[in-house]
């Protein structure tokens, strides 16, 4: 397992220069949001749509950071690629405990996903998070077995804190 932390752009900005503006502290964005010129551009990962139905289907509101029908890069793969995901500072500071239910149900789909299969079950997953509001994010880009999703909260967390 591996996580790589490193700044991220201020989404603030980005979403307001697309032109959106999020209902919600968590929701999957595109994964070319750093680059993407306007919201005709935004492309994201092939499991967006399944692992939103998941997560709202087992009580954990998500939505998808999006205007029109979805864009999704199909990938030849064997690892799981997961869709880019957001934390904002005020879920992150006052409900904490659903960011913890959510990588827990993203983790369950996951074992799901690979249920049957062999060799190397590795996962691919960026989550940003809002560490200072409007001002400061952080990309947390996570490469591992799907036992190692059980860290990532308290990562998330401690980033609260810096």
């Amino acid at each position: 397992m591996k996580e790589n932390i490193t700044d991220f752009i201020n989404l603030d900005e980005k979403l307001k220069e697309l032109k959106f503006t999020p209902e919600s502290d968590f929701y999957i964005l595109p994964e070319n949001i750093e680059t993407a010129k306007s919201s005709e551009d935004l492309v994201f990962t092939e499991t967006t749509t399944e692992i939103k139905k998941y997560l709202n289907q087992n009580g954990v509101e998500i939505q998808v950071l999006q205007k029109g029908g979805l864009k999704l890069r199909q990938r030849k793969s064997v690892d799981f690629y997961a869709p880019l995901i957001f934390v904002g500072f005020t879920m992150l500071s006052e409900n904490s405990t659903l960011l913890t239910i959510g990588i827990n149900v993203l983790s369950n789909y996951v074992t799901d996903y690979f249920k049957g299969t062999f060799g190397s079950k590795n996962v691919k997953l960026e989550i940003i998070v809002e560490t200072k509001p409007k001002k400061e994010y952080k990309s947390i880009n996570y490469e591992g077995n799907v036992d190692g999703l059980k860290d990532l909260p308290k990562i998330i967390k401690a980033l609260k804190n810096e």
